[in-house]
């Protein structure tokens, strides 16, 4: 009896320790195994066997300690390799081994335990390979089409105690005690790699071989063709190259304005071309060479052509994928606009959503991502693409726009919400020097948190700009939105 999936999701449903469910009965995930043939009666003997091993492929993944980006290599490195997008060394050491198996694994019995019974899920991890492809320049938004991908799913386990994925660790076993319905018991004696600890528990069911233990992660790796926008200038005063999944280019807000940008557009894509939003993969933004980039590609292997499509020339010569976020941006009349702006019985969604929701960018297919995205930040990150001048309402003539339009409002709001949960002793106010809302404490000689948009810059010379050369602390209404009084406490930090 088998249960099928895409390798993408198996790696993280049917990795050891996932408990499944199939005809009401729930059965715990315990290690790797060949593809099995059918049981086979010969006499009084049952022969159970295996067609394959149960590795299917090894492979060697780094993730830079800097930036965190993908570096992949075939086999394990003698020697220091440049990470592609930050430009730091990968040490040999920092190669982790990952394992694409060649099938999941149960102990073959239904559990006896209560049915509410969850098993282990780890977090995904998505890692891309960049591979070059031609170049258009739009301005100062370099489009890279005609490009492939290596995108690999990474499973490191779930997290120990300090926050380490724990990752998997297996032995070779011979199964003693296979139930075959109809059968006798049978032992399964090749290929098959048993969790340690399911062997320690069942140890008068498994035999382990000695000298076969293995540590590793679980990868599913796919070729295809993507397309690369690279945004090549920006205004300074922003943080939009601040992308990276930790290192000093690490801002959770930019990262999330830079997702919502690619979910917007990779919606936008599947409306034009008339394909489910699926068929793209709205891939994580990423550094490269210094430069922030957005990343879509084909969710088919080896590509079916949407990505080409997108960056096509039109015949005014510039790719077809940069008229998307000029429709995405000017015309009222379409999608995404017209649902962002709406007024209708339900009310004013600009008023009434204030991150995002299933009337706007929330997807089924997004839901992984539906605590970062923003609709306002995506838009204004895709009006960075084609406006180099844009400056995210620092300056009066960038507040005309509908993501932000009415900001120094809801900034001013969320400042009064966190100052109402501790009412003695936070205050919200106009700030003198900056005009900019604040939240102050009000103990005599108190810390005062100037409220600023997510995507500007606060460090150096642009937080004194700002504050008016007070002596202020800076909490951005992406963190206050959602987390006021972590915010401050980081901020307090």
């Amino acid at each position: 009896s088998t249960m099928d999936r895409d390798l993408d999701t198996a790696v993280f449903e049917f990795a050891p320790g996932a408990v499944l469910t199939k005809d009401k009965q729930r059965h715990r995930v315990v290690g790797f195994s060949g593809t099995l043939a059918p049981p086979d009666r010969r006499g009084k003997d049952v022969i159970l066997e295996s067609l394959s091993r149960w590795i299917e492929s090894e492979h060697q993944v780094a993730l830079c300690p800097a930036c965190g980006s993908a570096r992949y290599s075939n086999g394990r490195p003698q020697s220091a390799r440049d990470c592609e997008d930050c430009g730091g060394d990968i040490e040999p050491d920092d190669f982790k081994d990952y394992v694409t198996p060649a099938a999941f694994r149960t102990d073959f019995e239904a559990s006896k335990t209560d049915l509410e019974t969850e098993g282990r899920m780890a977090v995904r991890t998505v890692a891309t390979v960049l591979h070059g492809g031609e170049v258009a320049d739009a301005g100062k938004l370099r489009v890279r089409r005609g490009a492939g991908v290596t995108i690999m799913q990474l499973n490191d386990g779930v997290d120990d105690d300090t926050g380490t994925p724990a990752r998997f660790t297996v032995r070779e076993a011979e199964d003693g005690h296979v139930y075959v319905p109809g059968l006798p018991k049978t032992t399964l004696v090749s290929d098959q790699a048993i969790d340690v600890d399911e062997l320690a528990a069942k140890a008068s069911r498994f035999v382990g071989i000695p000298n076969t233990e293995k540590t590793f992660g679980l990868i599913a790796k796919k070729e295809t063709d993507a397309l690369y926008l690279e945004l090549l200038e920006f205004d300074p005063r922003l943080t939009l190259d601040h992308v990276a999944r930790k290192g000093n280019f690490c801002h959770l807000p930019t990262r999330s304005a830079a997702i919502s940008a690619t979910q917007i557009l990779v919606q936008k894509a599947a409306l034009d071309l008339d394909v489910a939003s699926d068929e793209f993969e709205a891939l994580e933004p990423r550094l490269r060479e210094g430069k922030p980039m957005l990343q879509i590609a084909d969710s088919l292997i080896n590509g079916s052509g949407l990505s080409r499509r997108l960056g096509e020339n039109r015949s005014d010569g510039t790719p077809h994928v940069v008229h998307l976020i000029h429709e995405i941006l000017g015309d009222e009349a379409a999608w995404p606009l017209v649902d962002f702006l709406r007024v209708d019985a339900d009310g004013d969604h600009a008023k009434r959503c204030q991150a995002s929701c299933y009337r706007c960018i929330q997807r089924y297919g997004n839901r992984s991502y539906h605590g970062l995205l923003d609709w306002r930040l995506g838009l204004g990150y895709l009006r960075a693409l084609v406006t180099p001048s844009y400056s995210s309402g620092l300056d009066a003539a960038d507040q005309i726009f509908p993501e932000t339009r009415g900001w120094s409002e809801r900034a001013f709001a969320l400042a009064e919400t966190a100052a109402g949960m501790r009412p003695d002793s936070f205050v919200a106010e106009i700030h003198k020097a900056s005009a900019l809302p604040a939240l102050r404490e009000k103990r005599p000689g108190g810390t005062t948190f100037l409220v600023v948009h997510p995507l500007w810059r606060t460090d150096g010379e642009f937080g004194e700009k700002l504050s008016g050369k007070a002596d202020v602390r800076f909490l951005d209404t992406f963190n206050l939105e959602r987390r006021p009084l972590r915010a401050i406490e980081l901020a307090s930090a």
